[in-house]
């Protein structure tokens, strides 16, 4: 019986795992499949700026991962992964107790194969003060922080001297990719609507500002989209765009641009990634790509020097070989690179030739706020109404049960003609 271990679940984690049991439930053919992860559940990362503004309930976006292995064969085990020991084939993970006063304690996994799939952290390119005074959106928790701050700034706001108000309605988001100019477009909706409504003292007086490093908003995609993005932000969201600014220090007042200072009480990081650090024992040499952390992989997904180690997901560096760029650190390529993974070890199993991966971008979605998003598919650009029917359809299909698919469809529909809710979450 081969033993399997997966680490990371995420996209490229989660579909890996789904494909291999798959695949070994439609054969005769026994493996011990084990997928690993900090929290005990998967998220649905490309729609959690929508449960930060209220437009989603978190358990839209979530599916216990004991639900998904309960539905095939496999196991999971939650714990943080301290260390891989490629040339002795184990991982050490700190497991986290099943008893709430017992200790966490270490186990050793042993492998046959190994899925890499760890995921990315913030970046925050040794700008000060950015980790301390910022807020980042890469988990449920921190979109709960991020929904309670902005309803608790209102609130303070209304006992508040004049320029303390200004500085605690003011929100300031770093970082103009797609998560950053969702994010803006969400807030900027809420603010407007139900938070205006609720408060309408403060009218006017709040300000969303967004700052880009390059010259453009969602600079990795076609003139059509920044110059439509940067349009819609301004005049239906009426966000302030700063293109061709660099942060060059954050404190628990504001923002410092060069020339510029912005006051402030809230600023939003969500200007980069780099892959998750992991403590890799190998004899034999990885090489990593600089700026990202990746692990440079085969086109086959497996590395050249341990041949049974996979990478999926914001992990691996891949290189497109028709283009010569490495695939972007996007769901859509994790889903594909871990379900390749999977049927690669398939195949190494039955001692077949791996396949290659290689997809092509066959479309990208961008959602602005309520009924406003912009979408290219099959070659067409599309934006408004229509776009944004296409944007909630295309990620519905792609939510991972029923039960989250029910639910996100519901709020989406009592969203179309109720207002979304603003209690804050503790």
């Amino acid at each position: 019986m081969k033993r399997i271990v997966i680490l990371g679940g995420g996209f490229g984690g989660v579909n890996a795992y789904l494909e291999l049991t798959k695949l070994f439930r439609s054969s005769k053919k026994k493996a011990e499949i084990t997928l690993v992860d900090e929290k005990d559940y998967f998220d649905f990362l490309p729609l959690i700026h929508e449960v930060a503004t209220g437009s989603l309930a978190s358990s839209g976006v979530i599916r216990p991962f004991r639900q998904i292995i309960k539905e095939h064969d496999g196991r999971f085990l939650q714990g943080k992964v301290l260390e891989v020991n490629l040339d002795k084939q184990i991982v050490s993970i700190d497991q986290y107790p099943l008893e709430i006063n017992e200790p966490p304690k270490v186990v050793s996994l042993a492998y046959d194969f190994l899925i890499l799939g760890l995921g990315s952290e913030t970046e925050y390119y040794d700008i000060p003060g950015a980790a301390e005074y910022s807020f980042t959106l890469k988990t449920l928790t921190d979109a709960r922080k991020i929904k309670y701050l902005l309803v608790d700034r209102f609130e303070q706001a209304e006992a508040a001297p004049e320029e303390e108000k200004k500085k605690l309605l003011c929100f300031v988001i770093v970082g103009g990719g797609p998560t950053g100019v969702e994010l803006a477009g969400e807030i900027a909706d809420l603010i407007n609507d139900e938070l205006y409504r609720a408060f309408p003292n403060l009218r006017g007086i709040s300000q969303v500002q967004l700052i880009q490093r390059a010259k453009t908003l969602v600079p990795h995609e076609e003139e059509w989209f920044q110059k439509q993005t940067l349009k819609i932000l301004k005049k239906k969201m009426k966000v302030k765009v700063l293109l061709d600014q660099r942060v060059l220090e954050i404190t628990a007042d504001g923002v410092q641009i060069k020339g510029n200072f912005i006051p402030c009480r809230n600023v939003f990081w969500t200007a980069g990634v780099k892959a998750k650090n992991l403590k890799i024992k190998s004899k034999k040499p990885l090489e990593y790509e600089e700026k990202t952390r990746r692990i440079k992989v085969q086109n086959t997904l497996n590395s050249s020097s341990y041949p049974n180690l996979f990478m999926v997901g914001d992990q691996a560096w891949i290189c497109d070989k028709e283009n010569h760029q490495p695939y972007p650190m996007r769901a859509q390529f994790a889903m594909r690179e871990g379900r390749r993974a999977a049927r690669n070890i398939w195949r190494m199993i039955d001692n077949k030739p791996l396949q290659e991966f290689h997809w092509q971008d066959k479309g990208f979605l961008l959602s602005l706020g309520k009924g406003v998003a912009l979408a290219r598919v099959l070659g067409f650009r599309l934006q408004g109404p229509l776009a944004w029917l296409i944007y909630r359809l295309a990620y519905l299909i792609n939510i991972i049960g029923f039960r989250a698919k029910l639910t996100t469809g519901m709020e989406w529909l009592i969203n179309l003609f109720l207002a979304r809710d603003i209690w804050k979450p503790k």
